[in-house]
């Protein structure tokens, strides 16, 4: 039944990257978005000791390198198209003082797996907002 909901016809948002470079062992497994984003690497390590924690982590290095650049550069054209993702990049932007572009398009990215894990779940068509000129 899986295999079924997964392989129909995508969004029409651009996100028909996941049926050509999602592998079927992934998404027969892993049907969780967190756990989705944790094997394209989309994630950062924990830095901690006690009460201290770290502000600056690297992203973990045991991931599908062509998985995660391709989510990635699916989420950078989102952010071009998609107002909702735009308004998100620039939230996030501000956030922080270092790495800002690098991180900022990582959380897009797994924005963007959130919403395919959902659309996907719901066997439904992404339909961007109406737009309402006042």
């Amino acid at each position: 039944m899986v295999y079924q909901i997964l392989y129909k016809p995508f969004p029409a948002l651009a996100l028909s990257f996941v049926q050509a470079y999602w592998p079927k062992s992934v998404i027969l497994t892993a049907l969780r978005a967190k756990s989705i984003a944790k094997y394209a690497g989309l994630v950062w390590t924990n830095r901690q000791s006690g009460k201290f924690e770290a502000e600056e982590t690297k992203m973990i290095r045991s991931c599908n390198h062509y998985l995660r650049f391709y989510l990635v550069e699916a989420a950078k054209s989102v952010k071009r198209v998609e107002p909702e993702f735009h308004d998100y990049y620039l939230k996030k932007y501000r956030e922080v003082s270092k790495h800002q572009h690098k991180r900022t398009l990582v959380l897009n990215a797994r924005k963007l797996v959130r919403l395919s894990d959902a659309l996907l779940r719901n066997e439904q068509v992404y339909t961007p907002r109406r737009k309402v000129n006042r």
